[in-house]
């Protein structure tokens, strides 16, 4: 029993633990050693606990379930952080692929109006043509 005090008594071992090496604390194996470690008094005989060691319980309890919430919050965080560049960089493909669509459309554009005005061009210099021909053409019937 005297090993059992000393070891509630004792600062628990993830104590030392930073949140960088929270990531490989299993979590749930943590809570079942918390469980194993508060059940394993039980198979002795039962002494009444006094408020000390009601409150030093708790205090483990809720130490190791702050330790898995914190677990979580770095997985959770990571997820987060790749989620979002994912999205950063589907949005920058989606958004470079449609600028070189644009581009593409209104280089087309461009050179199909440049066309259009060569021909609208050639077509008037061809009325202008036609026009001097007849003009010829009836003054040859003509004289």
């Amino acid at each position: 029993m005297d090993v059992l005090a000393d070891f509630l008594e004792s600062e628990p071992l993830w104590s030392d633990i930073d949140s960088t090496e929270l990531e490989t604390v299993d979590e749930k194996r943590l809570l079942q050693d918390t469980d194993a470690l508060l059940a394993s008094t039980s198979t002795r005989k039962k002494i009444p606990l006094t408020g000390a060691q009601r409150r030093h319980r708790y205090h483990l309890r809720k130490k190791s379930e702050r330790a898995c919430l914190e677990q979580q919050f770095v997985k959770l965080s990571q997820q987060l952080r790749s989620l979002r560049r994912k999205i950063g960089s589907r949005h920058s493909i989606t958004q470079s692929t449609w600028k070189m669509t644009a581009n593409r459309e209104k280089q087309t554009r461009v050179s199909a109006e440049m066309q259009h005005k060569q021909l609208q061009t050639a077509v008037a210099g061809q009325a202008v043509l036609i026009v001097e021909l007849n003009r010829i053409l009836n003054q040859a019937s003509g004289a």
